[in-house]
């Protein structure tokens, strides 16, 4: 939001390339310009050459000169050039310690989505407790050397401690793994090793189970799209759908293009790699017309 909101004060934004290219004037006085290129699925920024020297020079000549770029009026005043007041504005949005915050920030979301993979999938009833400042931090330690900070693999992970009778308390002691224990270095080689393969696997369709109308209940959506959901809840399995599409909004179902709105790009990158096809598989079986999903973000 911080950079967002910085950036319209020196760039300007279009919709799409075509509406970039097709403007007379791209950059309306403004030092970048940004559009939407939907079949790639990213945001592209273009500088404003022409101003940018325009910039360059001012501030050589002001570092040379201080006072070239004021101007007298006739009554003896002295007034600052829009180069100027373009300069400043560069200066304060450049000032702005958005890396930093910007890196909290991706932290705790992938924090919060380890946890709740790992509750989906291993402690369903967990009564989801914060973790503690130590645990926090070898978990993100064991995500980053482990899995290779890939979320597909911290899930297949997950996935394979809640089909493990043992792991998941089926044994004759009732020990079940918990997540201290599991992200411990030595417990993740012999789990992905098939170390405890030999004391039975908890069958599919229970650690998987399909969606029923009261699960999606609280879910925003009603209808057709309620369909939709358990379709694809059916076809990614339980654990998967909570953990991505539980917060997805449509605003537009009527078009060939379907647009869902996501509360985080994080959300919506996961889903754009991973569940892409049974997302569109879904929804052709609803609304047949559909050619392109695009997921927005606030």
């Amino acid at each position: 939001k911080t950079f967002n909101r910085f950036f319209d004060l020196i760039g300007v934004r279009y919709k799409s390339k075509s509406a970039f290219l097709s403007s007379r004037n791209k950059f309306q006085g403004k030092l970048y310009a940004s559009y939407y290129h939907r079949l790639e699925k990213k945001t592209f920024y273009v500088r404003n050459d022409e101003l940018a020297e325009a910039f360059i020079q001012a501030i050589k000549s002001k570092n040379s000169s201080p006072n070239k770029n004021k101007s007298a009026l006739p009554n003896g005043k002295i007034v600052r050039s829009n180069i100027d007041i373009n300069i400043s504005i560069h200066k304060k949005t450049t000032d702005v310690k958005t890396p930093i915050r910007t890196e909290h920030s991706e932290k705790s979301e992938t924090e919060g989505r380890l946890i709740k993979i790992w509750n989906d999938f291993v402690e369903p009833n967990s009564s989801k407790n914060p973790l503690s400042v130590t645990l926090r931090k070898a978990l993100l330690k064991a995500f980053e050397n482990a899995f290779q900070s890939n979320l597909k693999n911290w899930e297949d992970y997950c996935a394979k401690i809640s089909k493990n009778k043992f792991l998941m308390g089926g044994g004759e002691r009732g020990w079940k793994a918990t997540l201290t224990w599991s992200i411990n270095s030595e417990n993740i080689k012999k789990v992905l090793d098939g170390a405890y393969e030999t004391y039975g696997t908890v069958p599919e369709d229970i650690s998987t189970p399909q969606l029923s109308m009261d699960d999606i209940e609280v879910l925003k959506g009603e209808g057709m799209w309620n369909d939709i959901l358990r379709s694809l809840s059916n076809r990614i399995g339980l654990p998967c759908f909570k953990s991505w599409f539980t917060d997805l909004i449509p605003t537009n179902l009527e078009s060939e293009i379907t647009e869902l709105r996501a509360h985080s790009r994080f959300v919506k990158d996961r889903i754009s790699t991973h569940y892409y096809d049974d997302l569109m598989a879904s929804l052709r079986e609803f609304l047949p017309f559909v050619r392109q999903v695009e997921i927005v973000v606030p």
